[in-house]
């Protein structure tokens, strides 16, 4: 079973990440989501997202200070000569972002693990088979705009869904872009 053990390895990988939280929240595991738990049932209940489309994104949960909080991972994306590894089966986040359920005050409450590049979420989607044929990308202001597309079938219109990290933000804080699009796209002006 060395799938199995790779998709263990990958979540304990997750785990680790998610421990390396800088002083926000002591986050002590995170997982899959659990079928009509508390962050199940406003992705796939709330915003529509068909529970398949998580697993492409692999968010994943975890409880932070009797919360419930949905937790992204960030992929890098690989270069043309690389080989690429289908999310879920070997590949390791580079930074997460975890955004509580419950807003206090009518406010988000999210942070990532330390030290995050910019990079567009949802790239790692390129490497699936559905996307195989995409020539254009949708780029989202919010994660969860990403996973929504996808659950409407963009990827039969050779749209590829990704997001930007920090919504309106992006704009705030100096561009560092952490690799190159995949060559099959073609950047326009």
């Amino acid at each position: 079973m060395p799938g199995a053990k790779r998709a263990a390895k990958t979540g304990l990988e997750i785990r680790r990440r998610a421990a390396q939280v800088n002083g926000l929240a002591r986050v002590a595991e995170c997982q899959p989501l659990t079928e009509d738990g508390p962050v199940w049932n406003y992705l796939v209940g709330q915003r529509k997202i068909a529970p398949e489309v998580l697993k492409w994104f692999d968010v994943r949960e975890v409880t932070s200070k009797g919360q419930w909080v949905m937790v992204l991972p960030y992929f890098a994306v690989v270069a043309d000569d690389e080989q690429v590894n289908i999310l879920g089966k070997t590949a390791t986040p580079e930074w997460l972002k975890f955004e509580a359920l419950e807003r206090v005050g009518g406010k988000k409450r999210e942070w990532t693990s330390k030290g995050p590049e910019k990079a567009l979420w949802g790239m790692q989607l390129a490497a699936r088979s559905e996307f195989k044929d995409a020539r254009a990308a949708v780029i989202c202001e919010g994660e969860k705009d990403s996973p929504t597309w996808a659950s409407y079938g963009c990827h039969k219109w050779g749209v590829l869904p990704v997001s930007v990290p920090f919504g309106e933000k992006w704009n705030s804080v100096a561009y560092s872009p952490s690799a190159t699009p995949p060559a099959q796209f073609q950047v326009l002006p």
